[in-house]
């Protein structure tokens, strides 16, 4: 059985996980289990990193991997690596054995294998521009409010256009016409066409008031993509979006628009914010 997705874990990690229980059960036997081993993949992965570049290990790659893989036989390969006696191939071998048995124990090993920009060559460069924008006070009152009461959590601070919906009155301004980001859409999106501009959000409920300004403000009509459409409709929404011709110049999608066929027509990506989780 072969999973193929370009966004593992979109719908959370207890997703991921339980698709990696799928596959396999044994070496995933329960989701607190992951969560916990899942903090020690960064070490581990460097010092796989320097047993795949043959070079001698450092003092924390080699405490790594003493109390990851230090049982057994183990400890006699890890003896050989660090010998200044022995040869250069029996090293070499060494080392494949103690990259096969982390792949093998530790990780998620051969049952997860993913494509990133380094493995895949011939992407243009990324260029980061950050624009800088004040906070409304609008937006300050409220976080003033939510942080004495101890209510705010993570999410919410990421999409401070949540935080206001939620406690705002039925008299105040709606969001979209105190956020600055609002503004700086509008106006890079006049600057740039008619290159094609790819916007993404936490929220589906902020890319549909995203769309409906832009409409109602300037006339154009945003290709929208969020959860809450079927998959006919998201089609849809993609090929309206990549028509070179009578396609829209902007499509605004919540996460689950972070995929191939999405990028693959923008010139710009555009993150009106920032992900809690960054897959």
């Amino acid at each position: 059985m072969l999973l193929l997705t370009a966004t593992p874990e979109q719908l959370g990690k207890a997703g991921h996980f339980a698709r990696l229980r799928l596959l396999d059960a044994d070496r995933f036997p329960d989701y607190a289990s992951f969560v916990v081993e899942e903090q020690h993949y960064q070490p581990i992965a460097q010092a796989v990193e320097e047993l795949i570049e043959d070079r001698r290990l450092s003092p924390s790659a080699y405490a790594t991997l003493l109390a990851t893989v230090g049982e057994g036989d183990n400890q006699q390969l890890l003896d050989i690596v660090q010998a200044d006696t022995a040869s250069f191939e029996v090293k070499r071998h060494a080392r494949e054995e103690l990259v096969n048995h982390l792949l093998d124990r530790h990780g998620t090993g051969r049952v997860l294998f993913r494509n990133t920009r380094q493995a895949v060559k011939g992407f243009p460069e990324r260029q980061l521009l950050v624009y800088p924008l004040p906070l409304p006070e609008h937006y300050a009152a409220t976080l003033a409010t939510f942080q004495t009461a101890g209510l705010s959590e993570p999410r919410l601070l990421l999409c401070p256009e949540l935080l206001y919906q939620a406690a705002c009155d039925a008299g105040q301004p709606l969001w979209t016409e105190v956020d600055p980001r609002t503004r700086w859409l509008t106006k890079k999106l006049a600057e740039l066409r008619p290159h094609k501009v790819l916007v993404i959000t936490a929220s589906a409920d902020t890319a549909l008031d995203i769309a409906d300004t832009l409409r109602l403000k300037t006339g154009l009509h945003a290709a929208v993509f969020h959860e809450g459409m079927s998959i006919v409709e998201r089609d849809r929404s993609a090929a309206y979006f990549a028509d070179p011709d009578c396609g829209s110049q902007v499509l605004i999608c919540s996460e689950i628009g972070s995929e191939g066929r999405n990028f693959q027509f923008a010139h710009h990506l555009v993150l009106f914010d920032l992900p809690l989780n960054p897959d």
